[in-house]
């Protein structure tokens, strides 16, 4: 777990937000050292918070956008993606959290989709939104359906928002060997997701856009034999013994990705 250095910029501490926090989504924005300077925050909304979670704070060049009372600045000590998303679990009290990164722009009105929905069922302990470049070419952005580990592989931040009550009830975390910082820099929303549903918990992906990611995401690198490594490590941490047969599948799907008839056979044998 990512152990908070300070807080900063608390206009309204998190602990003084507990009356009345019914309904609201606290959106924790990961981010790192100089790239703190590229968080852009939507103006401030009724029902919405923020964190920002700034790892190698030192660097930091704090906009002074962020002393907002709806916003507070929390710097760790932890490296890795998965410590900041365990930190945002750790510190968010209300009844929702979304998480986010420093080079994401929201969709306002999708967050507020996916919260009434999720407000609306309350068998369902989390809901997945879209990204802008998926929603609008993906056949199944256009219709709700239940989640599974065999098509939740998609997730990315913006698009997972929980009941942080449901979460906490299980103790799960973001696994720390996978993100961005970790050994194996991919797969972390995805195995925390599958994680939620081994739990017993249940998700449901809406045709609703939770934002735009600008620019290439480490998840669609194919040519780097580290990432194509976590690939295999994920699937393993996912389906156990089954990895092997769905790593077949994912080659098969990703045959083109791959490159090459000899990359697809060695992903399917387990080898970058």
């Amino acid at each position: 777990m990512a152990t908070p250095l300070r807080r900063s910029h608390e206009g309204n501490s998190l602990s003084a937000r507990r009356t009345g926090k019914q309904s609201i989504v606290t959106v924790a924005i990961s981010t790192m050292g100089t790239r703190a300077a590229q968080v852009s925050l939507p103006a401030p909304e009724g029902g919405l918070r923020y964190i920002v979670l700034v790892q190698k704070a030192e660097a930091a060049a704090l906009p002074q956008a962020f002393e907002r009372p709806d916003v507070t600045v929390v710097e760790l000590t932890d490296a890795g993606i998965a410590n900041s998303r365990n930190a945002a679990l750790k510190l968010a009290d209300t009844e929702f959290l979304l998480f986010c990164d420093d080079d994401i722009r929201l969709s306002l009105d999708g967050i507020a989709a996916m919260k009434a929905a999720l407000a609306g069922d309350k068998a369902l302990s989390f809901v997945m939104g879209w990204r802008g470049e998926r929603f609008a070419s993906s056949p199944r952005a256009k219709r709700e359906y239940q989640l599974t580990p065999y098509n939740s592989g998609r997730v990315a931040v913006p698009e997972l928002l929980v009941r942080l009550v449901d979460v906490k009830t299980t103790d799960l975390t973001f696994d720390s060997a996978f993100g961005v910082g970790a050994r194996f820099p991919i797969g972390e929303d995805y195995i925390f997701v599958t994680d939620m549903l081994k739990a017993g918990l249940s998700g449901m992906s809406l045709p609703v856009l939770a934002g735009w990611h600008d620019g290439q995401s480490t998840g669609d690198i194919w040519d780097d034999p580290v990432i194509v490594q976590a690939r295999i490590a994920m699937l393993k941490r996912v389906f156990g013994r089954r990895a092997p047969l769905l790593r077949t599948a994912y080659a098969a799907k990703h045959r083109k990705a791959l490159g090459s008839i000899k990359a697809v056979i060695k992903f399917a044998l387990g080898h970058a």
